[in-house]
């Protein structure tokens, strides 16, 4: 465990041991779940961190926007008064309560799932609008606090933008491009989600003769704490063409993949026959000419970053100077390895060729599995399958994988979250296959029947490399 991850499970227990002390005197059933959301929310918080980000500044700040401990037990508290005078007031709690949960549990779902999308009540419906200049796939170019803060000659946004594309189809189906996976949404005209509690609005502005889309960012800090929302910013793509954002210079000499080799102190001090450091933090990078640099850390899967000639991560907190120098005929790249307080040295890459690509669908032939076939309804969540007790489930909040239905010509339907939305997914004996890991599954006996056990692979295990958590299903029927 690093010093900085120590750092953050101490403030963050320390504040969650507030937050419990508050609750606790507030007469609640709902006190425990909502003890468990806010836990969750914080660790999706820490999760979107950036590796280079996670420092004490950062994890204070994120403890200082959740807010006094206190507020969590003053809102239930009024809740609860209101609730006992009035059935009107019993629903304005319910209300409450709904969108506190519904929100952290939305967090976990998409910055740790990362294959969940956004839900939407199948019991409501909405007459959909339409809005011809809005069809198609529009590329995100910046994240701002407000409109006017946005610049087609400079990001605002220092980190890799989370949202990649939005892509607007007929009959009010909208498809999110997140982290290289596709998620299923609804819309109408001016609206995106309209069925949420908080729909997401969005606006179309001309600047200097270019249309861009700015589209809501509806998260916690709006729905929980009442903060005004962030904008993704938006320009619209045609065909298969890449956005080069405006503020793009190309470097052609640096396209392309390169291997980490070394890490010096100074430039001069690097010797190609002589290596100084043996282990190294970061692993590749690859740089695209559309802007887009990706860097592996230790076994982590590519993380996103901005670069343009001679910068790499150019509006971060820290932007870094980048060289390519030959030796002895060869391309090496000199990366200058900078955090917030000092200059550290210099990570040294050496041109390679581009890794072996995943492909976006896997060509795994499918095995039948007979004792799998049906539904299974999920009983629990673990850490490990060897703490599972039939009688005494472990996990004290709501489970979200509400079940899976397994069909015999390789698919799988997933019941998920309070709206029960279902997604499809496909599998094969031992494993539920997915574009980045596979869910493997195993089935135990009890006493009282047959349990599922299936992997369930968060960021914790893509990106931190920690062993995965499981989710207990049990047979039905």
């Amino acid at each position: 465990m690093t010093s900085e991850h120590q750092q953050w499970q101490e403030l963050k227990q320390n504040y969650l041991k507030h937050v419990e002390q508050a609750l606790a005197s507030v007469d609640s059933p709902k006190t425990a779940e909502i003890l468990n959301d806010v836990a969750a929310h914080l660790e999706n918080k820490y999760a979107d961190l950036p590796p280079e980000h996670r420092t004490w500044e950062a994890f204070q700040q994120i403890i200082t926007e959740m807010g006094p401990p206190q507020e969590y037990a003053e809102l239930l508290s009024e809740d609860t008064t209101a609730a006992k005078k009035a059935a009107f007031g019993i629903n304005e709690f319910l209300a409450v309560v709904f969108v506190i949960v519904l929100m952290a549990v939305g967090g976990y779902m998409v910055y740790n799932a990362k294959k969940i999308p956004s839900q939407i009540s199948t019991e409501k419906s909405v007459e959909f609008e339409l809005d011809e200049q809005m069809l198609g796939k529009w590329i995100s170019i910046d994240f701002v606090k407000m409109i006017d803060d946005f610049d087609p000659a400079k990001k605002n946004w220092g980190s890799s933008l989370y949202l990649k594309a939005l892509d607007f189809q007929d009959k009010g189906v909208i498809w999110w491009l997140i982290e290289g996976k596709k998620y299923k949404h609804h819309w109408t005209k001016g609206k995106v989600n309209p069925l949420s509690e908080r729909p997401a609005f969005y606006y179309l502005r001309n600047i200097d003769g270019q249309t861009y889309l700015f589209c809501e960012w509806i998260s916690g800090d709006v729905t929980i704490r009442g903060q005004e929302p962030f904008y993704y910013v938006f320009k619209k793509a045609t065909g298969n063409e890449t956005i080069i954002p405006e503020w793009f210079e190309n470097d052609p000499q640096a396209i392309g993949d390169w291997l980490s080799v070394d890490f010096v102190k100074t430039i001069e001090d690097f010797n190609p026959e002589e290596q100084q450091t043996a282990e190294l933090y970061l692993k590749t990078l690859r740089f695209e000419d559309n802007g887009q640099l990706w860097w592996t850390i230790g076994n982590s899967q590519p993380i996103g970053l901005d670069w343009t000639k001679g910068k790499i991560r150019p509006f971060g907190i820290w932007p870094a100077a980048y060289s390519i120098k030959p030796f002895n005929g060869v391309d090496y790249l000199f990366y200058e390895y900078r955090t917030k307080y000092s200059n550290q040295g210099y990570y040294v890459f050496k041109r390679t060729e581009r890794p072996e690509q995943v492909e976006e669908t896997k060509k795994m032939p499918f095995e039948n599995d007979p004792q799998v076939l049906g539904p299974w309804t999920t009983v629990d969540f673990v850490g490990s399958p060897e703490t599972f007790q039939p009688n005494q489930p472990s996990w004290r909040g709501k489970l979200f994988l509400k079940s899976l239905d397994f069909k015999e010509e390789g698919l799988v339907e997933w019941c998920l979250g309070e709206d029960l939305m279902e997604i499809n997914h496909r599998w094969t004996k031992g494993r539920l296959l997915d574009e980045e890991i596979d869910a493997r599954y195993f089935i135990e006996r009890y006493d009282d029947g047959d349990y599922l056990f299936m992997e369930w692979n968060s960021g914790d295990v893509t990106i931190r490399g920690q062993k995965p958590a499981y989710y207990v299903l049990k047979k039905a029927g």
